[in-house]
């Protein structure tokens, strides 16, 4: 966020783990996940009420919201329904996982689409969730889907993200 902040734009990042109960979804650890994937209900239902609460800004141009997300914020900017964005952005997520109703990319076809992904991510190295979102971009008007040659998760770190 302080990359983004440093140039130039507003950056809004909700608190995931501000509600009483947030279950556990992922162990750090291990690299594994996928402990509770009903977790991105409520990342959504965050997402939703953020973005409401955004365009309520007088300072916001409403048509240059960009949603995006980093790993489980990767997981919820894939499968925003919504529409209203100027883009989305997913980093650290392969839209990839052997639960089909978080299985690919979801949302307004027309919203451009930007996906960054490590080749060798160690969260990513299980068959079920290898790959990357561009598998799912066929019929997204403007979708473009970056692996980095790299093995971290956290790919705004990384300059080629930049």
């Amino acid at each position: 966020m302080a990359f983004l902040r440093a140039q130039g734009y507003a950056v809004v990042a909700p608190d995931s783990f501000a509600r009483d109960y947030k279950p556990t979804s992922c162990d750090r650890r291990t690299k594994s996940g996928g402990f509770h994937p009903g977790v991105i209900g409520f990342r959504l239902a965050e997402t939703e009420y953020a973005l409401e609460r955004l365009r309520a800004f007088p300072w916001v141009d409403p048509d240059r919201i960009v949603l995006m997300g980093q790993s489980e914020g990767g997981i919820t900017t894939a499968n925003y329904p919504g529409k209203g964005l100027a883009g989305r952005v997913i980093l650290g997520w392969t839209c990839q996982i052997p639960w089909p109703p978080l299985w690919g990319l979801r949302g307004d076809r027309s919203t451009p689409v930007l996906s960054v992904v490590s080749r060798d991510d160690p969260w990513f190295l299980p068959w079920y969730v290898a790959g990357d979102c561009g598998t799912d971009m066929d019929g997204f008007g403007d979708a473009r889907s970056v692996i980095l040659d790299s093995s971290t998760h956290h790919v705004m770190r990384l300059p080629a993200a930049q």
